[in-house]
């Protein structure tokens, strides 16, 4: 999709040097956008949330975009071989099906390509009629299962919205945060449609990841704080108790014999 052109309006303002009069003119400047600009442009469509301020960003962006339309691509084409090959093994099928791609009724189309096959397992033929029974059984197994899925998904469903009211009310949600929360719900569940989940689940874990990285850092400089504390009282001399310092004591002719500088009045004070 092309990005529309980009549309300036520029005013401009000119003054008669006769008569001072002052004049406004105003002209529109259509800019088409940059090739650049193109292409960021379509990449947003793929990833709203991708940054391609950097070239290096752009390219990545751009070859992941060509390697998802590959990969579905090559899926399409297995895919489109492999019917190739079911349809050239039983012309009868591929037969059948060109009739109903052209408009042509499912029992017209069912009597002009397998009329025989039908009719046989209609008159008696044991084997036809067999091979008919076996289709016939599987059809209804897997309309059986498809209705037992069907009810057990109903029955989850109305469980689930039960649940959720309760919870909402619970939880007291306002209808502006109930439809804010739904909306998040919402856009999981189209990004899952649009191929894009990878996408919603790679922003959730940068968010999540953030968090945690921020709340490791609070804890580590907790640390930090709490060993750099010990570290400095551990520097700082120890209140005495009035006894001498027991640790590391020297012995006694290491100890420096000091003269006592207090007068025998000064000690006794009087």
């Amino acid at each position: 999709m092309e990005k529309e052109k980009i549309e300036d309006v520029v005013t401009t303002t000119e003054q008669d040097p006769a008569t001072g009069e002052v004049t406004e003119s105003t002209t529109t400047e259509v800019t088409a956008p940059s090739g650049r600009e193109k292409i960021v442009e379509r990449l947003r469509t793929y990833n709203p949330e991708g940054v391609y301020d950097e070239d290096e960003a752009l390219y990545e962006g751009v070859g992941s975009m060509l390697d998802e339309r590959d990969n579905s691509l090559s899926e399409m084409r297995g895919k489109i071989d492999e019917f190739a090959g079911v349809l050239k093994r039983n012309p009868q099928t591929a037969s059948f099906y060109l009739d109903m791609a052209e408009g042509k009724g499912l029992y017209e189309s069912l009597g002009r390509n397998f009329g025989p096959d039908l009719m046989a397992a209609i008159n008696g033929d044991d084997e036809a009629r067999a091979e008919l029974d076996r289709g016939l059984a599987e059809w209804q197994a897997a309309a059986d299962e498809r209705d037992a899925r069907n009810n057990t998904f109903k029955t989850n469903s109305n469980q689930t919205m039960a649940d959720y009211e309760a919870w909402l009310a619970e939880e007291g949600y306002s209808p502006e945060d109930r439809a804010e929360l739904e909306a998040e719900m919402l856009a999981v569940s189209n990004a899952m449609g649009e191929g894009k989940f990878m996408d919603f689940v790679k922003s959730l874990h940068r968010s999540r990841r953030y968090d945690r990285d921020i709340e490791n850092a609070r804890s580590e400089g907790e640390i930090r704080g709490r060993n750099a504390r010990i570290a400095e009282e551990r520097t700082l001399p120890k209140e005495g108790d009035g006894l001498p310092n027991m640790q590391g004591a020297a012995r006694p002719e290491e100890i420096e014999r000091k003269p006592n500088k207090w007068s025998e009045e000064q000690f006794w004070g009087s």
